[in-house]
């Protein structure tokens, strides 16, 4: 028997229990006579608490419910298990979910009265820290919005509005007096109805609800999502979580106005200092351009000089974006010519291996295959086309033996390859 909507400690007795091993877990299982203990549903966590009989404690970390049987987990419990139990809920646990889900009716009925009377719960999770919110609704929902809907459930809980609560209620009743069904429920002939005044919030439901809207405290929405198709999701706060949610919104904001020297109103601010920061991007774009050009220049006079098809060069600084944009460059500009590019930036090597326009690819031939194995010098690995591939490693002191093989390889393919067409 459940007896948590009016206590939330009762005597009892241990009816039944059993022992259950899942995933190298063991656990225990055990039902009482009568429990102060909400079982998992619709949406809401069950209860946690303890069983406490003298100095014996048997701590509850869930509540579930199977068969209609409320099943009580434990990761201990004694020997002996008769006699009466004090069967004690998790106050805070209790409260701080009660709050989320009682905070969960006025956020269907703010989204019904700002997007419309089509909206209609899809999935819901009710927890201690947070709510989730499935609703159907075809387009995102706008700042304004849920800026509407957020402020309607605040003014419902200033208002302290007494809880209405209706118990065994036939269900056609029920349905007279406007009641919404909550997705995932279960319901027999009589029901139970919440309500948070007539005119505003009247739903179905048999989970665990505040005496009165002020206990909610505040209410806060922190995301909005689609999850499917017509469906999307809110993710909300209430009660303490919203308080410290909105704590370390503040700790951000200040630490953020240290940062920026700018007390008042730093988003001006980091505006500023944004707009700024693009013109110096903007300018170091430029420079790095023309730093770019000096490079591929020197480069494509050595290239003209290049005894060998290998070509390998060691650049300081240059990022992957960097080196990208000169080994295509280079590969349209460059005749006869397999050339490995070398980045050492940060004390990490990034690598470029590329063929120019006038080499084919075959057999040993390949960009991608040939890096793969010279990364491993440097610690590292990469891949990429059989014409260009990117690497990248971690030992940048193996560079100079990373070059020696890169020749060695290049000549002993070149070298395979001319004595296959003589034969």
């Amino acid at each position: 028997k459940f007896v948590g909507y009016d206590t939330l400690q009762t005597e009892t007795e241990i009816l039944r229990y059993r022992k259950v091993q899942r995933k190298n877990k063991t656990f225990y299982q055990l039902v009482l006579k009568e429990t102060p203990f909400y079982p998992e549903g619709g949406g809401q966590v069950g209860d946690v608490g303890k069983l406490t009989q003298g100095d014996k404690t048997i701590k509850i970390i869930d509540t579930q419910k199977e068969n209609d049987l409320i099943i009580h987990f434990a990761k201990e419990i004694p020997g002996d298990l008769s006699g009466k139990w004090l069967a004690e809920v998790d106050k805070r646990h209790r409260r701080e979910t009660m709050a989320h889900h009682s905070a969960t009716h006025l956020l269907h009925a703010a989204l019904r009265k700002v997007l419309g009377e089509h909206v209609g719960q899809k999935g819901s999770f009710v927890g201690p820290e947070y709510l989730r919110f499935d609703f159907s609704h075809s387009t995102k929902v706008s700042e304004e919005e849920l800026q509407k809907i957020e402020n309607i459930v605040n003014e419902k809980i200033a208002e302290a509005i007494p809880l209405t609560e209706l118990r065994d209620v036939p269900l056609e009743e029920a349905k007279k007096m406007g009641a919404l069904a909550f997705f995932g429920e279960k319901y027999g002939e009589k029901v139970r109805v919440i309500s948070f005044g007539r005119d505003f919030s009247t739903e179905l439901c048999g989970g665990t609800h505040v005496p009165n809207t002020i206990f909610i405290r505040l209410f806060k929405i922190t995301s909005e999502r689609a999850i499917a198709g017509g469906v999307r999701r809110i993710e909300a706060k209430a009660a303490t979580s919203a308080l410290k949610y909105l704590n370390e919104k503040e700790n951000e904001l200040t630490e953020i106005a240290k940062l920026v020297q700018a007390t008042k109103k730093p988003s001006q601010k980091v505006k500023k200092i944004l707009e700024e920061n693009k013109k110096l991007q903007e300018t170091i774009e430029k420079l790095q351009n023309k730093q770019l050009q000096a490079i591929k220049s020197e480069m494509l006079r050595e290239l003209s000089q290049n005894q060998s098809i290998s070509y390998a060069k060691v650049l300081e600084g240059l990022d992957k974006n960097a080196l990208h944009k000169l080994a295509f460059e280079l590969r349209k500009q460059a005749q006869n010519s397999i050339i490995l590019l070398i980045s050492k930036n940060e004390g990490k090597v990034l690598m470029y291996l590329f063929f120019s326009e006038d080499i084919k690819p075959e057999g040993e031939l390949n960009a991608a295959k040939l890096l793969r194995e010279l990364a491993k010098i440097v610690k590292g690995g990469g891949g990429g086309q059989p014409f260009l591939a990117s690497a990248g490693g971690k030992d940048a002191s193996k560079i100079p033996e990373l070059i020696q093989e890169f020749h060695k390889k290049i000549k002993e393919i070149n070298a395979g390859t001319r004595a296959s067409k003589e034969n």
